[in-house]
């Protein structure tokens, strides 16, 4: 499958210096016939409000917590879980809690789906200790795939593929070249856009490499001829990648 790549760094100055104007001119001039788009400022200053994401139903997640824009409430999660990013549906990618003993817990890779979270576990042969960290941080659209990062160890990590219709785990260990990645976006065929670090390229100490996996596992370095430290960071359905 053919992915394009979006490069946007040098237009961020540029859209910071528009961002006021772009929003004040959409909250007084936009037009479609006799209606004008209106927008309103909601001001959340509460403890830890800063929000991560948020869908079209105006369903939003901020730290350890479910926002609704339309009643205006915050509801904290049920079981203390992480929240990282939200779908159109309502199921969220985040972090639950894994218990390793009696002084020690540690993040597990999660996904809340239909109002049950689930836990994504750790990679199959992999005994999690202190040292250990794992989080998801996407969700598809259509709820089959999460994304993350799972590291056992607490110096490699890998970036994964789980399917919630068949509870599969996928490591995304790609050419086995790099030492640590991360999936940060998964689109509803299952490609998984993040970062894999190359130190191995410069030899002088990590190198981010913006890529993306099949659904498969094949991995695809984004613009390897020249290297250059980045990380890809989302990607839609029709398999445009940005970053």
């Amino acid at each position: 499958m053919e992915v394009s790549f979006i490069k946007k760094f040098h237009i961020l100055n540029i859209l910071k210096i528009m961002k006021k104007v772009y929003l004040l001119l959409l909250g007084i001039t936009a037009m479609n016939g006799v209606n004008a788009q209106q927008m309103e400022f909601r001001l959340i200053d509460e403890m830890g409000a800063r929000f991560y994401d948020i869908n079209d139903s105006g369903s939003a997640i901020h730290s350890g917590a479910y926002y609704d824009y339309t009643t205006n409430t915050t509801t904290p999660t049920e079981g203390g879980q992480a929240t990282n990013r939200i779908n159109n549906v309502g199921d969220v990618a985040g972090a639950s809690v894994l218990v390793i003993s009696e002084e020690e817990s540690i993040a597990m890779a999660a996904y809340r789906k239909n109002g049950t979270w689930t836990s994504v576990g750790y990679f199959e042969g992999e005994t999690p200790s202190s040292s250990s960290f794992a989080n998801s941080n996407d969700i598809s659209q259509n709820s089959k795939y999460v994304t993350g990062q799972i590291g056992a160890t607490g110096y490699t990590s890998w970036p994964f593929l789980y399917d919630t219709e068949t509870n599969t785990l996928t490591k995304l260990s790609g050419d086995n070249l790099y030492e640590n990645g991360r999936g940060e976006a998964v689109n509803s065929n299952g490609i998984v856009a993040g970062f894999v670090d190359r130190p191995d390229i410069l030899d002088e100490g990590s190198l981010w490499m913006p890529a993306y996996f099949e659904a498969n596992g094949t991995l695809h370095y984004i613009d390897s001829a020249t290297p250059e430290f980045g990380e890809a960071a989302d990607v839609n359905n029709a398999g445009i990648v940005v970053g």
